[in-house]
């Protein structure tokens, strides 16, 4: 006879009924795990169960999600990496990609372009890895390999024909790998890897970089420009001043939890989004002394953060709503699974899933 003594919780979020019971052989017994948070969220607790088993307690590791969070709908797509958004279309990217999904009906989006940029030769590889909008164009950076080792990127120009039709301008080539890239006046801002820091490129009187700085980058991070300063999330959170594009300047390298990987910036805050970290946020009211306010642990693999009315809403293994109206009490508010990167607009999350999009529901 099996003779389980009971079943414990390490939080009081989770019980189970019943506690305790004997089992004959070949008996079963259905034994119900209730969860009941006090809040939405996400909430992890380990489940162990004392026996006589000669085997000794067995532990099960528990996880219960409550959200108020809507799917309205979705449909296929390739595997986007990033977006932008436009009145009622929505501008992917993913690797060899670009794509167009109309959005004005939020319970039915659906792609109405693409282009392929990956069909360059046998020897050429490329992959598409930012996008930005400025006054009917779209700009997109990328990645190259040719022949396996010689690394390149650059940026291509698409020209928005009746909001759903893009047509390929001109190209910027560059000696770096691009990671991303931000829109801010007349120019293009990239963050380059391996060190290339960033540079500024002229996009009124034709794609033109104007000048650069060197800054310890690596790959894959975020950009964020904010008046005269541009942040950069990689691996730490660089500033630098852009003031006069055609020669921008290391301001501050300020050392992060975790690897940084994407920021955003509200007001004097930065707030600074880490792989398997979480949320730093840090005073940059003076550039030069930046200093850490607030911390809140989120695990996961990070993507992308955004701050809208003063909630962050953080893209690491699930979409994060985190209050942070006080630095002093951050809470995390809400989340929502299957969500690996996105924007915000208003009451609605514009999000990518495994090989498909999706349209949140906020309010």
């Amino acid at each position: 006879v099996l003779e389980v003594e009971g079943i414990e919780f390490e939080n009081n979020l989770f019980s189970v009924a019943p506690n305790g019971f004997d089992l004959d052989v070949n008996e079963r017994l259905v034994v119900e795990v209730i969860y009941s948070p006090d809040v939405n969220g996400i909430s992890i607790d380990l489940l162990t169960i004392h026996s006589n088993d000669p085997d000794g307690d067995m532990a099960i590791n528990l996880v219960g999600e409550v959200s108020d969070i809507r799917q309205l709908g979705s449909c296929r797509t390739p595997q986007f990496r990033k977006m932008v958004k436009n009145g009622d279309y929505v501008y992917c990217i993913s690797r060899g990609t670009i794509c167009v999904t109309r959005v004005f009906n939020p319970n039915r989006p659906a792609v109405v372009f693409n282009a392929n940029v990956d069909d360059l030769g046998e020897e050429v590889r490329i992959g598409l890895t930012a996008i930005a909008y400025r006054e009917n164009t779209i700009y997109t950076s990328f990645g190259m390999s040719i022949f396996g080792d010689m690394e390149r990127g650059g940026i291509f120009e698409w020209t928005i024909r009746n909001q759903n039709i893009l047509e390929l301008g001109e190209t910027l080539g560059t000696n770096s790998q691009i990671s991303d890239l931000e829109i801010q006046g007349n120019y293009a801002y990239t963050l380059n890897d391996d060190g290339d820091g960033l540079s500024a490129v002229d996009i009124v009187d034709r794609l033109a970089e104007v000048g650069s700085c060197q800054a310890p980058t690596n790959e894959d991070g975020g950009l964020s420009i904010s008046g005269d300063i541009a942040y950069i999330a990689d691996f730490n959170l660089v500033m630098i001043d852009v003031a006069d594009p055609e020669n921008p300047d290391v301001i501050e390298v300020y050392e992060t939890p975790g690897s940084s990987v994407d920021v955003a910036i509200d007001g004097e805050y930065a707030y600074v989004l880490g792989n398997e970290s979480g949320l730093s946020i840090i005073d940059v009211s003076d550039p030069d002394n930046p200093e850490e306010v607030a911390f809140l642990e989120i695990e996961g693999e990070a993507s992308e953060i955004h701050i809208q009315d003063g909630l962050a809403y953080a893209f690491s293994d699930g979409l994060h709503i985190i209050d942070v109206s006080d630095v002093n009490d951050l809470r995390e508010v809400d989340y929502f699974s299957d969500a690996r990167s996105g924007l915000i607009e208003g009451d609605r999350a514009y999000i990518i899933q495994d090989r498909r999009f999706a349209i949140l529901d906020l309010s």
